[in-house]
């Protein structure tokens, strides 16, 4: 026994466990209020872009209705689509119900353009007016946003839109009159198209836009919890990872892949949010016990080397104390097996014996003891004090490592 580490298992007594559940129960509601404010933000704008489309709608309706040759008939099926829009903007309470609400603008929209077209075309009367009006309807969509949203419908609006221009240049009239609704109704279905598309994008990519945003919120969060509480979790670094390829795919306009992949993220981010929960109580546990020991070790003869005090991203920690005579005690926190807290108390020579106190002889198991009752008296529950026999010191943790590199520094350095 003389050689070899003495260590215990230590719990929480059911005070300090409850007391650990309340603080979790306060970061999770924290975290929860964050979460609701983020959706909250993101609610409002996406409100507050529709609303301002409706606003718009509503000016370019009552141009409609003053529109030379504009009719009841005309005007009214527009106003209740516009209506309907309205409505469902203001009963909307979540983002996707702002989108449908969105989509309803989108469709009024299209309704009042292509009406305030055809009105335009029973107004004129010759063929060139007639196919003025269907450029004007064309023109309303930027080319570019044609040829992506609906490139074959851009290619047949040009070719019969030259079909007929070639009819009024010849003089063919009849040819023109047997040609022209057909024509208008090939315009008037490439706009429908690219418009919709065009709309439902821009909602798409408001809606990877939030998502991202609440995702690097959430991010943050995670990663500045773990860096104050010095505990590491590959799972944050890998969210960041997948943080950057969202923002890479928003950059890329490609929100429908962008938002799916935030999706996964933030539900895989909840798990995440559980277990620095629990390696941050693992933490906070182990550094006041560490301090329980640390207010113990003079009573029993040891001078604590605070520059020795050492904790690692693993979740170790552990400190180095002198005593008046004899060798060095390394003590070391950290997690065993079964994800328990491990004390190990380990004397840095060959001889056993230590001064416990500066008048009475003891051993390690003795002032392992020692130390397990001040745990005890101060809401922990040490298990018995345990030891393998003829095996060599495993090395628990990053903070045992560093405290003893720096132990045989000092070592060294006094030669």
């Amino acid at each position: 026994m003389s050689k070899s580490p003495k260590y215990s298992t230590v719990r929480a007594d059911a005070e300090r466990a409850r007391r650990l559940e309340r603080e979790r129960a306060e970061r999770e509601r924290a975290r929860e209020a964050e979460r609701a404010r983020k959706a909250k933000e993101a609610l409002d704008a996406a409100r507050a872009a529709t609303a301002r489309r409706l606003t718009a709608l509503d000016s370019a309706c009552v141009a409609l209705a003053t529109q030379p040759g504009a009719r009841s008939s005309d005007v009214d099926p527009v106003r209740a689509a516009l209506a309907a829009a309205r409505t469902r903007l203001e009963a909307a309470t979540t983002v996707k119900q702002v989108g449908k609400a969105d989509r309803a603008v989108t469709a009024a929209e299209v309704l009042r353009t292509s009406t305030s077209v055809e009105i335009a075309r029973r107004g004129r009367r010759t063929g060139a007016e007639q196919l003025a009006a269907m450029r004007e309807m064309l023109a309303k969509n930027d080319i570019h946003l044609r040829q992506r949203f609906d490139a074959d419908g851009a290619t047949r609006c040009e070719a019969v839109l030259a079909e007929l221009s070639g009819y009024l240049e010849r003089d063919d009239l009849g040819s023109f009159l047997g040609a022209v609704d057909s024509a208008a109704a090939t315009v008037r279905a490439h706009y429908t198209t690219v418009t919709e598309r065009a709309a439902e994008h821009a909602e798409q990519v408001r809606t990877a836009n939030a998502m991202q945003e609440q995702l690097a919120a959430r991010v943050s969060t995670l990663a500045g919890d773990a860096a104050t509480a010095n505990v590491s979790l590959s799972d944050i670094g890998m969210a960041e990872v997948a943080l950057a390829e969202v923002k890479a795919l928003v950059a890329r306009e490609e929100p429908v892949m962008a938002t799916e992949l935030a999706e996964r993220v933030a539900q895989r981010l909840l798990s995440v949010e559980r277990d620095l929960d629990a390696a941050i109580e693992r933490f906070t546990e182990r550094r006041e016990m560490l301090g329980m020991i640390l207010e113990a070790l003079p009573g029993l003869g040891f001078a604590v080397d605070s520059s020795s005090v050492e904790s690692a991203p693993d979740g170790s920690v552990a400190l180095r104390a002198v005593p008046r005579r004899g060798a060095p005690l390394l003590v070391v926190l950290h997690d065993d097996e079964e994800q328990e807290h491990r004390v190990d108390y380990i004397m840095e020579g060959a001889d056993e014996t230590v001064a416990l106190d500066g008048h009475a002889c003891g051993s390690l198991l003795d002032l392992a003891e020692a130390l397990n009752s001040s745990l005890r008296t101060n809401g922990f529950d040490p298990g018995a004090v345990s030891w393998d026999d003829g095996g060599s010191p495993r090395i628990p943790g990053g903070a045992r490592r560093a405290a003893a590199t720096e132990s045989t520094r000092r070592a060294d350095g006094s030669r």
